[in-house]
């Protein structure tokens, strides 16, 4: 949804020209309201389709472009067979509907998707003459209905929300919230510490929210996971906000995956993350993201098929993630199920051309089976597309070390301490060049210099494939069982 947050120019609405940011604006308020909130594929299509339009792209809007974009159907997909585009565009249409009733006067935009077609049609509220306006009656007839609704459940001592997730009249505690959760769904550096800004403004207003304190626990964690911040004071801080939350309710669900993320990935103590995941799944079973970081803990600990269903199933409650689905791919590499994981690859690369992890993904599968002109390419697609970020960089030297180009090898990881000078480069990044040198003495003390870091790939030491020239050196395995990880299954990467 990047393309939500670049200016454009204004667009045509439905007899006047309305602002393409005040469009923008409406989106995200939909995006976030109680519609739409929890529907995800609807917030995938809604977005597309707005977006598209916006772009000037709308007239070309078609029911196979939607099924492959969107909706993740393969290019074999016939519209005669298979009607879920068309389904789908009743459900918008008719959670469009509902949130413009709760809106009320409150919305200044009106997106539709009339029908017939998809091409999304803008036109400001304001300037609609009152004839146009007969909805908000039916508005005001469905807030007194929610009212009488809510004085039934207060008088049977039942509320429609529970206590400690509602922010009741605090709209701004509220809008701090949703901003937040907004800006996390785009996982860059930038959003991601904008989003704990926010919900740190949100907790700042009403510390005894559960859900708040949650979503802050949630931030800090992936801060830490990211390296975007300092690890010790991050987890925490996160380990704090959890705590909080669960005080006040202990079924909260985003507080259970905040601590099994810092016992994943920076205690390393696996047995309490998964029992921390349980409990989040517990609470929520279609949480696409608990679901999703479960799968990496599994993958991690050699737990290959249990991985594969829970990834898969992230990927099925958030099809529209593309992020989803090349995770997906990354635990089928981890099982060294290299075909499968490519496939999921290019399948990305399809819907995100200009993201780099999934021509990273194609690379290290590629590299995995001695395929070094193809892997060098998709690594050096990830390089540009990424600003030559260290990742990409110390994938690449590894594979031109075993290709044989040793002096391009040895160029790039010389470029890559240069960045170490001045900038964060993780040590692993580093380890993976000289592994591929066959200079295991650097390879090593990289490889310590990440443990004592708590760099986030640390974990995956058991079980990805770029390690196995040293699974059969003691100094491994005494890494190894340092990460409280096995060496791998009889036979595993040897």
């Amino acid at each position: 949804m990047g393309a939500l947050l670049r200016p454009v120019q204004p667009v045509k609405g439905a007899g006047q020209a309305v602002a393409a940011s005040a469009v923008q604006e409406q989106l995200r308020a939909i995006l976030v309201s109680p519609p739409f909130s929890k529907a995800e594929r609807m917030q995938s299509f809604l977005t597309y389709v707005v977006e598209e339009t916006l772009a000037g792209r709308g007239d070309g809007l078609k029911e196979y472009a939607i099924a492959v974009d969107v909706f993740r159907r393969t290019e074999s997909y016939d519209s005669r067979s298979d009607a879920l585009v068309r389904v789908e565009a009743r459900r918008l249409r008719r959670k469009l509907k509902e949130y413009y009733l709760a809106a009320g006067p409150g919305a200044h935009i009106l997106i539709e998707l009339p029908k017939g077609s998809y091409k999304a049609i803008f036109s400001s509220l304001e300037t609609r003459a009152p004839s146009d306006l007969r909805a908000w009656s039916w508005a005001a007839a469905g807030l007194l209905l929610l009212g009488m609704l809510a004085a039934a459940a207060f008088l049977l001592g039942r509320p429609l929300e529970n206590p400690a997730f509602s922010f009741g009249t605090d709209v701004r505690a509220r809008d701090s919230y949703w901003q937040g959760v907004y800006l996390r769904k785009e996982r860059t550096a930038d959003n991601l510490r904008k989003s704990v800004q926010f919900f740190e403004q949100a907790v700042a207003r009403q510390p005894a929210n559960a859900r708040a304190q949650a979503a802050l626990a949630d931030g800090y964690a992936w801060l830490a996971f990211f390296h975007l911040a300092p690890w010790r004071e991050t987890t925490a801080k996160a380990k704090a906000a959890a705590g909080l939350a669960l005080r006040r309710d202990a079924s909260t669900p985003e507080a259970w995956e905040a601590l099994g993320l810092v016992a994943l990935f920076k205690e390393w103590d696996w047995p309490v993350a998964e029992r921390c995941f349980r409990r989040a799944l517990d609470a929520a079973p279609s949480s696409a993201a608990v679901h999703h970081s479960y799968a990496l803990g599994l993958a991690a600990h050699g737990r290959f098929d249990e991985a594969v269903v829970e990834a898969r199933r992230a990927f099925d409650l958030d099809p529209s993630s593309y992020v989803a689905n090349n995770d997906v791919a990354v635990v089928l590499y981890c099982a060294r199920r290299y075909q499968e994981a490519a496939e999921n690859a290019r399948r990305t690369q399809a819907v995100r051309p200009a993201w780099a992890p999934a021509y990273a993904m194609s690379g290290m599968c590629e590299a995995a089976q001695n395929r070094f002109p193809e892997s060098l390419n998709h690594f050096r697609r990830g390089v540009a597309l990424s600003g030559s970020d260290p990742y990409y960089g110390g994938r690449l030297g590894n594979a031109l070390a075993r290709s044989g180009d040793r002096a391009a090898a040895l160029d790039t990881v010389a470029g890559l301490e240069r960045r170490a000078q001045t900038g964060f480069v993780p040590h692993l990044n580093l380890a993976w060049t000289y592994i591929g040198l066959g200079d295991f003495e650097r390879a090593f003390d990289h490889l310590r210099q990440a443990i004592d870091g708590r760099e986030t790939d640390v974990l995956f030491l058991g079980v990805d494939p770029i390690y196995d020239p040293l699974r059969a050196d003691p100094r491994f395995q005494v890494i190894l069982a340092q990460v409280g990880l096995a060496p791998g299954p009889p036979g595993y990467g040897r």
